[in-house]
């Protein structure tokens, strides 16, 4: 059981607001360079949000603003309704962080690790609690083994459980998965979506896609210190999805007749077929789906399965920086 879990701070540096994590007008330059410009993000209480960009898109600098490690040169940050840097230790200890780079104590135990941070954040029954989380995440087969002599894989298991050990409402994490070998990927994704049922809010940062995909709600797209885009994974997919590809299962082999049927299909583009399974590309707009299974039962077939293909996060990623550093080339005059 978590203590010290109290309200934060009456001190209000900025307006009150029921938002998690709050920015709004946020820019950093260091020196020439801008890292961070013009960002809005608003995080609500429960969302597992996905900050996305490859190495150098700013994704650090945000957070570091939003731990108070850094300033902004304009805008405001609010983290829990508190500046950060000003914020108390009330509020302090409802957040969880993860950072792309830890520094652990090597002569310690997994075990006497998490009961030194327990103890730190004012943990009720820290003993209890860490046996708790020591059993939840798997660590009891090196929980007594020096933490030097831990895998990589074992170590980010250490420093997430260090994150959640006084059960924070935030939890932050800056590139989670980085270096792990797929099983430890696997343990680590299946705890963040535990947190996430359990109803705890995240900022995930990262520049594996699949991970993002998987794990979040909603997902911010960085690109060289600008928001790109923002929205669910079915928003961010749809804003490039012109058309679909309709993949249809069929009883028999397709037979000329009814491809030439779905063809004739109002917003089907084109179609292929190899034996039993036909693909369509089709607008995006409107639901032809009724429309080519009327097609191809009027003409004889026996639809078994049918089912839309739309963008990966992926792909919709990749098309959008595609096309700002196609503008930016015009703007240019490459």
């Amino acid at each position: 059981m978590a203590g010290g879990r109290g309200r934060p701070g009456s001190r209000r540096d900025v307006k009150a607001s029921d938002a998690m994590i709050h920015l709004e007008h946020v820019s950093k330059r260091y020196g020439p360079v801008s890292v961070a410009e013009d960002i809005h993000l608003r995080i609500e209480a429960g969302e597992a949000y996905g900050l996305l960009g490859p190495n150098g898109a700013g994704k650090t600098t945000i957070l570091r603003m939003v731990l108070g490690i850094e300033r902004p040169d304009t805008g405001v940050v609010s983290v829990l309704g508190e500046t950060p840097r000003r914020s108390g230790w009330a509020a302090k200890r409802r957040i969880g962080v993860v950072g792309e780079h830890q520094h652990l104590y090597e002569g310690l135990t997994p075990r006497e690790y998490l009961r030194f941070f327990a103890e730190l954040y004012g943990v009720e029954r820290p003993t209890v609690r860490v046996d708790a989380v020591i059993d939840e995440y798997g660590i009891g087969s090196y929980a007594d083994r020096p933490v030097r002599s831990l895998s990589h894989g074992m170590r980010q298991k250490l420093i997430l459980a260090r994150a959640i050990a006084h059960d924070p409402d935030l939890l932050i994490l800056d590139e989670p998965i980085t270096g792990l070998d797929a099983r430890s990927v696997r343990d680590i994704r299946d705890t963040l979506l535990g947190l996430r049922k359990a109803g705890k809010t995240l900022l995930l940062c990262s520049h594996v896609l699949s991970e993002v995909e998987r794990t979040s709600t909603r997902v911010g797209i960085l690109h060289r210190g600008r928001m790109l885009a923002e929205g669910t994974l079915e928003e961010l997919t749809g804003l490039f999805d012109e058309e679909r590809e309709l993949h249809v299962e069929l009883a028999q082999a397709v037979d000329a007749a009814w491809l030439s049927a779905v063809r004739g299909v109002e917003g089907v583009i084109g179609a292929e077929s190899e034996g039993r399974d036909l693909v369509c590309r089709i607008r995006a707009q409107g639901d032809v789906r009724p429309a080519v299974s009327r097609a191809l039962v009027g003409a004889g077939a026996t639809v078994v399965e049918m089912g839309l293909r739309r963008l990966s996060l992926e792909e919709a990623y990749l098309t959008l920086t595609d096309q700002v550093l196609e503008g930016a080339e015009k703007r240019v005059g490459r």
